[in-house]
């Protein structure tokens, strides 16, 4: 017998223990719950010979079907030979080199380059025309710690004005 998926109304009624304990929901992918009552994503994989724990992030901010994506997307990384944990610090690294010193355009061209192998041509398509077409043009080249939140609303007001408020709307690109 495989192993039975955890559904939502399951995670709902999980309550801390006096021990830590594991939800399997397959494919390595399982709730750790502590006695504290955190509920932590982590997805068990092999590498290079070695077990590993990704640490995908708290129930309930990370849902049942991110998790199973977020697993997903580490399964295709070691299918091209990457450790997805490795990838994910490396990833923070650059976020936060980034974050300090490069422009907005080199962040998301970077972003972009490492999102192609998780996601479907579709979505870098759609991904890559929203935000060329709505927000580079206007913050393109400034440094990401100089933008405020109030200039990336002021971008979306653009598309809102424009009429194209869903991402489904020909009109956006």
């Amino acid at each position: 017998m495989g192993i039975h998926r955890l559904t939502v109304t399951q995670l709902k009624n999980i309550k801390p223990q006096a021990r830590e304990k594991k939800y399997a929901d397959g494919g390595g992918l399982y709730l750790l719950v502590k006695p504290s009552g955190s509920m932590l994503w982590r997805a068990k994989y092999r590498f290079a010979g070695k077990e590993k724990t990704l640490s995908i992030g708290p129930y309930p901010t990370v849902g049942l079907t991110e998790a199973r994506q977020t697993n997903a997307s580490a399964k295709k990384q070691l299918l091209n030979g990457i450790d997805p944990s490795f990838e994910k610090k490396r990833q923070q690294q650059l976020l936060g080199k980034a974050y300090k010193e490069e422009s907005f355009e080199i962040l998301y061209r970077e972003w972009i380059a490492v999102r192609k192998a998780g996601l479907a041509p579709a979505t870098i398509k759609k991904n890559k025309c929203l935000i060329e077409k709505n927000v580079l043009p206007y913050l393109g080249r400034r440094p990401v710690a100089d933008i405020s939140r109030a200039e990336f609303v002021k971008c979306l007001d653009r598309v809102v004005a424009r009429g194209a408020v869903s991402t489904e709307s020909t009109s956006l690109f």
